[in-house]
C-alpha cells in the first residue's frame, strides 16, 4: 500500500544469530552453527521476496551502531530512487 502511494519502503529487520550467546562447548557450537545456518536461509528467501517487490531488507545484529544503520537506510533509498532493484543490504 505504501510504495503504491509513491513512499518508499525498507524492511528493518533483527538477525537473530547476532543476538545469541557464544557456544561454550563443541557440541553447542555446532548446534549454534545449523540454527545460525537456518536462519540465514530463511533471512535469505525473504530478501530474494522482498526484492522482488522493490523492498530492500537490512538485517541488524546487537553491534550495529546508529550510524551504521542510517548509511544502510539512506545507502537502501538511494538504491530506490536510481530505481534499480535494490542489492543486499
Amino acid at each position: 500500500r505504501a510504495r503504491r502511494g509513491g513512499r518508499q519502503v525498507i524492511a528493518i529487520v533483527p538477525f537473530a544469530p547476532h543476538f545469541a550467546d557464544t557456544p561454550l562447548s563443541a557440541s553447542a557450537h555446532l548446534v549454534s552453527e545449523v540454527l545460525q545456518r537456518g536462519e540465514e536461509l530463511a533471512l535469505e528467501n525473504a530478501r530474494q521476496l522482498l526484492i522482488r517487490n522493490g523492498v530492500p531488507l537490512i538485517a541488524l545484529g546487537p553491534r550495529d551502531t546508529v550510524d551504521q544503520v542510517l548509511h544502510r537506510i539512506a545507502r537502501a533509498r538511494s538504491t530506490l530512487r536510481r530505481g534499480r532493484a535494490p542489492s543486499a543490504a
